[in-house]
Order: C-alpha cells, then sequence, then structure tokens
C-alpha cells in the first residue's frame, strides 16, 4: 500500500521541519507548497490526501483563509488548519470555508 500523500502548506521554515520530519518517520509522503501559487500548482498534478495548512504566514503576504478556501475548492480531501491564533472567530471561518479541523498552536505530535 502506497503511503498516505500529505500538503504541508505554510512558509515558516521551523514549523515545516518539524512537521515534515515527524510525518515522513510515520510513514507518510510529505510535499510541501510555500504559498497560494505553489498550493494550486501541486494539488492540479497531486491527489493528496490531507491538506495541512497553516494560517500564520510570516514571511510572505498571503492570506491563509483564502488558501483554505481554494485548497477546498480543488480538493475533497481533509484540510487541518493550524495556527497560534485560539480566536473562536478565526476557528468559525476557517471551519466555513472548508476546513475539517482547527488546532492551535503549539501541540504534541506524541
Amino acid at each position: 500500500m502506497a503511503p498516505a500523500k500529505i500538503l504541508l502548506i505554510n512558509d515558516e521554515p521551523n514549523i515545516l521541519r518539524t512537521l515534515r520530519r515527524n510525518l515522513t518517520s510515520r510513514g507518510y509522503e510529505v510535499s510541501i507548497a510555500l504559498d497560494d501559487e505553489e498550493t494550486q500548482t501541486m494539488i492540479s498534478r497531486t491527489d493528496f490526501d490531507l491538506h495541512i495548512l497553516n494560517l500564520d504566514f510570516s514571511i510572505i503576504d498571503v492570506d491563509g483563509l483564502a488558501i483554505c478556501r481554494q485548497v477546498r475548492e480543488a480538493s475533497l480531501a481533509p484540510i487541518i488548519v493550524l495556527s497560534t491564533v485560539g480566536s473562536e472567530k478565526v476557528k468559525i471561518d476557517a471551519l466555513d470555508l472548508g476546513a475539517d479541523d482547527y488546532l492551535v498552536m503549539p501541540f504534541s505530535m506524541g
């Protein structure tokens, strides 16, 4: 059986490195998109089993919620949103735009 394919969407190197290391060590195939354009290109070329989107873009000026909507329009695979923002409004907005779950960072992958 082929490993599940996960797309990590974020521009923060430390978060990407940590998530990629933890997920690949568990047998997942992990790809990375650094912005909205890369996300669209990768989703159009690959059927991912899961999308993990960090709303907290720090290096580039991108609307993470807009990316969430774009991912949902292009794919039926689950979307897990990560953020340091625990605001109920942001959580509801992400879920309304197609996210399947919302996790507040930091969290444990244990």
